[in-house]
């Protein structure tokens, strides 16, 4: 699910750490190779976007760069930023798009299986937060385009604990729509649902809060809620029993 996996990496696609601390006048502590976090958790989220029920899943945590180039986080997953200037940065990923499986709420309706994704990210940070933007293109599965729009900000509570917030929209194309929540002849005979064509636009809006705490110099504890809300052909389809998608986490990890 795209929110959870937002979320587990606030505030975004930069992977630096407010927390790190360096010793005065310590170049190499400032300029370390690695910044930021490595972990796992458990997420309570809807089993697919859309449904009322819930399930408990084991989820990776992550937002990581190596000597402020290589990036790995739960946004955008594996990448390089080809392209830095002045607080921007641009360049390629590899991700992946967990698709569905056909059980639950989901019978009837078709399994869309787990596809590499490739995207192109832009991050721009400012004193203010961070402004994220990310175009992905699945190859295989569900056959989408994604565009993703986030913003977050990340405040200091007291030496080693801070407030995340993070806000975001998701524009998809017409096939990754009629994936998900649109209705062919044959998934109408399986299901018992209705034909439904579902068109590109923006599928959601969302939000999200984490707590990032940091008890010993490597360790950190992290719990998470966030909320999205399915819009326009999304909330209107079939396949959509809520529209209000809830999550919640907790995790631990290394903090570089």
């Amino acid at each position: 699910m795209a929110l959870l996996l937002a979320f587990a990496a606030a505030p975004g696609v930069g992977g630096s750490s407010c927390l790190a601390q360096s010793a005065p006048g310590d170049e190499s502590s400032k300029k370390a190779d690695w910044e930021g976090y490595v972990g796992g958790g458990l997420a309570l989220a809807p089993t697919f976007e859309g449904s009322r029920r819930m399930s408990l899943q084991v989820v990776p945590m992550a937002d990581l760069t190596w000597k402020d180039r290589v990036f790995l986080n739960n946004d955008n997953g594996l990448g390089v930023w080809a392209l830095r200037a002045n607080g921007f940065r641009l360049g390629p990923s590899i991700d992946y798009s967990e698709g569905r499986n056909n059980n639950g709420p989901a019978h009837g309706l078709g399994k869309i299986a787990i596809a590499p994704v490739a995207k192109l990210a832009a991050a721009y940070r400012t004193d203010f937060g961070e402004f994220t933007a990310d175009a992905g293109r699945t190859l295989g599965g569900d056959n989408g385009l994604t565009v993703n729009l986030g913003y977050a900000l990340r405040i200091a509570l007291a030496d080693k604990l801070a407030i995340e917030g993070s806000v975001g929209t998701t524009w998809a194309n017409r096939r990754y729509m009629q994936a998900y929540f649109g209705v062919n002849q044959n998934q109408a005979t399986g299901s018992g649902l209705p034909v439904t064509t579902a068109r590109a636009g923006f599928k959601d809006i969302e939000g999200g809060v984490a707590l990032h705490f940091q008890p010993v110099e490597h360790g950190f504890i992290r719990l998470e809620a966030g909320i999205e809300r399915l819009l326009g052909d999304a909330a209107a389809s079939p396949v959509t029993h809520r529209h209000w998608q809830p999550v919640f986490a907790v995790g631990a990890g290394y903090q570089f």
